[in-house]
């Protein structure tokens, strides 16, 4: 079997895997229907924890950054009257 006829196959796999797999989350009552809402919602979760976060951390390096700014000056003329 050359390469091109394993891709092939393996594209067609894939295809009639999504296929199912779509048929099985059309159903409402499907109970893989429920884990993916479940693990989807989870997911949010850690992205909004992740979100506040960095934010967090954003706001901590912009104080950091204008504090330096203002100890720059304090500091050039510390050196010069020396």
């Amino acid at each position: 079997m050359n390469e091109m006829m394993r891709s092939g196959l393996w594209l067609l796999a894939g295809v009639v895997i999504g296929a199912a797999g779509a048929s099985l989350m059309a159903r409402q009552d499907s109970p893989l229907r429920g884990a993916v809402v479940g693990t989807l919602a989870q997911g949010l979760a850690v992205k909004d924890k992740m979100l506040t976060s960095l934010e967090k951390a954003k706001e901590n390096v912009e104080d950091l950054v204008a504090e330096a700014k203002q100890a720059k000056p304090v500091a050039v003329a510390q050196e010069k009257s020396k």
